[in-house]
């Protein structure tokens, strides 16, 4: 059985399963050596997918910023070890001992967004047309949540604060600026900085799930996501990204090892992870919110490119589909580590069947004991914001996350403390903290 068939059995047992839309493309030594697209593009006009289709990107926006930074850096404009106040007068107020490096590396210790209920409760109240610069402004100075350098976290406010300073440093609108020194001259004819209202043909509709029905969602304001989420693009585009990387393109070689190298303390180079994958380097970055979840994997030592471009919100089609690409395409892990790669860009038979657990399948549903119902059952409130979720059971005997007071994840256990959705490929991990309270999706449970 070729890679291709091989990946062409699994996507069709995966979407039998679970709610997919959207295209992967896998690429070795710029030949593409697999690519399918399902769904639709915009599924009430069933649009299909095509080159032409503009995806949200959100994260896989950071890697851009960052080679944007970078290029100001390289002209002597900006000292990434300097405190970002040296360029942004809303950063006054972050701990002096914080560095535009450690920002790159998500290492700086500031509180993001998410984790501010005043800026949560304004953003409802400016949802399209917030000020980042105020936001800024606000959050650095609230206690950190880590010493700089020391921890990690991963968070948006580190590439807005960027985002911020290339304008001020280079006089320009960040979209304007991105567009100029970093798209055009990686080619990337079909990629720019989103805006709300922004006419754009060929744009990807996205959409979220409630219950077992697929949902139109409303887009969110680029503009929270400056730097950090802002990009969109389509699957050549992308693919550019590859190119930058593999070609140190923009950048001095020297700059790229920079790029390319984690912090200390994390699995962060500047814009990107840097993570071992079964004895190989894989350099990637992947993004997610309303509407899409995106994902880019560059493995240089046999110069392989994984892309998938979503536009469901939800699901962990991200995870599954690169476990079930290196299955296909190195073999099992546990029984052929030494297994062939490809040679020249053209798919070779492994010579072997494929390991039990190849194809998805979803796991078994277990009874919870009257206790660990109980446990479950209840309402769930967000100590940042206040939102609740409320965990009922169905008359079939299925459970039911409701959010918002109208959104339903119909779910399954698993386990004592795990409850599967029953549509997507996606599960709900319950938790207890020291004092025995139960959370769940970030909230705790108060009744």
């Amino acid at each position: 059985m070729t890679f291709v068939e091989k990946m062409d059995q699994y996507i069709d047992a995966y979407t039998d399963l679970y709610r997919f839309s959207g295209m992967l493309r896998i690429t070795q030594r710029d030949q593409i050596v697999y690519q399918r697209n399902v769904g639709y593009a915009d599924i009430e006009q069933k649009v299909p997918f095509s080159t032409s289709s503009v995806f949200t990107l959100y994260s896989i926006s950071k890697p851009f910023c960052a080679i944007g930074l970078l290029r100001l850096a390289e002209k002597g404009l900006v000292d990434i070890n300097a405190h970002p106040s040296k360029y942004l007068k809303e950063a006054e107020g972050a701990d002096s001992r914080i560095t535009i490096r450690h920002l790159m590396h998500h290492i700086s210790g500031l509180r993001d967004f998410s984790e501010e209920r005043s800026f949560i409760e304004r953003s409802y109240q400016t949802w399209h047309c917030p000020d980042m610069r105020q936001a800024v402004a606000e959050i650095v100075r609230c206690p950190l949540n880590f010493q700089p350098g020391e921890g990690s976290q991963y968070a948006n406010i580190n590439f807005t604060i960027q985002a911020l300073i290339i304008e001020n440093v280079s006089g320009m609108k960040y979209a304007d600026y991105m567009a100029t020194e970093v798209f055009a001259p990686l080619g990337m004819k079909n990629t720019r900085i989103d805006q709300l209202g922004l006419l754009i043909d060929h744009r990807v509709r996205g959409y979220g799930i409630n219950g077992g029905e697929i949902i139109s969602v409303e887009r969110v304001s680029p503009d929270f996501f400056i730097g950090a989420g802002d990009v969109i693009s389509t699957i050549e585009d992308v693919y550019r990204l590859n190119h930058a990387i593999k070609h140190r393109l923009l950048l001095k070689p020297e700059t790229w090892d920079m790029v390319l190298t984690p912090s200390p303390v994390n699995v962060f180079g500047m814009g990107c992870q840097v993570v071992d994958w079964h004895g190989k380097t894989r350099i990637q970055h992947n993004g997610g919110s309303s509407g899409f979840r995106t994902l880019h994997i560059y493995v240089p030592e046999d110069d392989l490119d994984i892309i998938l471009l979503s536009n469901f919100g939800f699901g962990d089609a991200r995870w599954s589909f690169v476990q079930a690409i290196y299955t296909a395409f190195y073999g099992d892990a546990a029984s052929d580590s030494g297994a062939e790669s490809m040679d020249s860009g053209y798919i070779t038979e492994l010579y072997r069947s494929l390991p039990d657990g190849f194809l998805p399948k979803k796991k078994p549903k277990i009874e919870l004991s009257a206790e660990a119902e109980a446990a479950i059952l209840g309402v769930y409130e967000s100590p940042v914001d206040q939102s609740r979720s409320v965990v009922t059971k169905e008359e079939d005997g299925t459970y039911c996350i409701t959010s918002n007071g109208w959104q339903k994840l119909y779910c399954y256990p698993t386990g004592n403390d795990v409850l599967a959705n029953c549509y997507i490929d996606e599960a709900y991990k319950i938790l207890r903290d020291q004092s025995g309270r139960v959370m769940i999706n970030g909230k705790i449970k108060i009744g």
